[in-house]
């Protein structure tokens, strides 16, 4: 959960206006980020220039809808509520005492590159991080505002230790995974394209460029493997004794497809053992999972509300009076919304540090 989501959250209640006034403040920190206000060229296309300036106001404008809530506002106002919002909780987070450590930070990384990798055996971790254009310092400080607005949150709600353990036995089985396998397969028509199919394996032919040749287009691209491993008993179970018995990179068939007139052969890719978590890496989680719960009474709506009011008590200056202005517009709509006023009722009691690891 970030700060939009309990902006979401408002938005279904009470405080639903403010936080769309919130949000219209979205421009400003990121026109300051990015140096904008200056002529200089963001970037060229065949000769032509965009300048800083335009890149910005067309961020600005371009939609984004909230999740948890129908309403789109311009990207621009929601990456100056995450910009706010993360240096307010980070703030606040090292004011009680309660923000990670980069020790946290690195395990709540490494348990991250573990899970994905549990999924997605056939790509790595940095291969991930290529295709999505980021960097582990990226991640990492991504992990940090969210582990810091967690803790932060816990010490509001007063989540204590005996109820992440407790939590932890419940779900232990849940938390990890049992024995699953990955498969590639090859599908061929009936026929000619079935008669082929198997003459190429006969002849050794790489299993790979054979499932790119026969299989259905929907399976060509990825050589017919399967994006994430599952359990043998989700597997048909005229394969299921089969895909005990084979060894990784061999495979058996044909077999008959069910349900259609296609044959099949199964290369079992990967078996992969079973996986669980311990106490320790499923905390951080479970610390999440219970802040969540909590959020989601309407008793705790003051400690949604005490996060929104920090962000309206934030001192900020633009560089130019047009921003200056939105902001101060967005100030006005909040204020009359309720924001940024003493907040009353439950979960607002004295704040206490929450479990380590959060």
């Amino acid at each position: 959960m970030n700060l939009l989501s309990l902006n979401a959250a408002a938005h279904r209640g009470s405080a639903g206006a403010a936080a769309a006034a919130l949000c219209a403040a979205a421009a400003a920190i990121v026109l300051l980020a990015a140096g904008c206000g200056s002529k200089d060229n963001f970037a060229k296309v065949n000769g032509q220039a965009i300048s800083k300036d335009d890149y910005i106001k067309a961020l600005e404008r371009a939609p984004v809808t909230i999740a948890g809530s129908q309403q789109s506002i311009p990207a621009g106002r929601w990456v100056l509520d995450q910009l706010i919002g993360n240096k307010i909780v980070m703030a606040e987070a090292s004011r009680l005492g309660v923000a990670p450590s980069d020790a946290d930070v690195q395990q709540r990384f490494d348990l991250q590159k573990r899970l994905m990798e549990q999924q997605m055996p056939d790509k790595t971790f940095e291969a991930a991080m290529k295709e999505q254009g980021t960097t582990p310092e990226e991640i990492k400080e991504q992990l940090r505002q969210q582990l810091a607005e967690t803790r932060l949150l816990a010490s509001r709600l007063q989540i204590k230790e005996e109820q992440i353990k407790s939590a932890y036995e419940k779900q232990k089985a849940a938390l990890g995974l049992p024995e699953r396998v990955q498969l590639r397969v090859i599908m061929a028509a009936p026929g000619n394209e079935f008669a082929q199919a198997q003459k190429m394996l006969q002849a050794k032919t790489d299993f790979v460029e054979v499932a790119r040749q026969y299989n259905p287009p929907q399976l060509k691209a990825s050589g017919g493997l399967s994006p994430q491993p599952a359990l043998i008993t989700q597997y048909p179970p005229q394969w299921q004794a089969k895909l005990k018995q084979t060894k990784e990179g061999e495979y058996f068939g044909p077999v008959a497809a069910p349900g259609q007139p296609q044959k099949i052969w199964i290369r079992v890719e990967k078996k992969m053992p079973a996986f669980s978590l311990s106490y320790e890496e499923a905390k951080p989680l479970l610390l999440q999972s219970l802040v969540q719960q909590e959020l989601a009474d309407p008793k705790n709506v003051g400690v949604q509300r005490s996060v929104m009011d920090l962000k309206m008590k934030a001192d900020f200056t633009a560089t130019e009076d047009r921003h200056q202005k939105m902001w101060q517009a967005v100030k006005q709509q909040a204020e009359a919304a309720g924001l940024g006023q003493e907040t009353a009722g439950a979960g607002m009691a004295s704040p206490t540090p929450p479990p380590g690891g959060g």
